[in-house]
């Protein structure tokens, strides 16, 4: 069997090392724990894309977005689009941020 495909966008990519950096400033064991658990969510959604809920969104270019929150971080918010062999993770982002403008912004 061959290695799931796990795609991050170069947005997403800086949207982990924020969450990172936030939770690291308060609490740096915690924040270590994050990138662990958001790497583990990300690799069970790039074996299994229908993990995740469908989110709507009006955007065609976000047609079949999904949505799912990270393993003991769930105010923290993996969006992704499921691709052959895996997925492509769109944004990763707090639960409190207006999450459909964040979704629309730098597509």
């Amino acid at each position: 069997m061959t290695e799931p495909i796990l795609l991050k966008r170069p947005i997403a990519r800086l949207d982990l090392a924020a969450c990172y950096a936030s939770i690291g400033e308060r609490k740096p064991d915690m924040a270590h724990r994050f990138r662990l658990d958001a790497e583990t969510t990300l690799a069970a959604l790039a074996r299994n894309p229908g993990l995740g809920e469908p989110y709507p969104v009006s955007d065609p270019r976000l047609r079949g977005l999904r949505c799912f929150r990270i393993k003991k971080f769930k105010n923290h918010v993996v969006f992704y689009l499921p691709i052959a062999d895996g997925i492509d993770v769109i944004r990763v982002l707090h639960a409190a941020r207006d999450l459909r403008l964040a979704l629309e912004e730098d597509l």
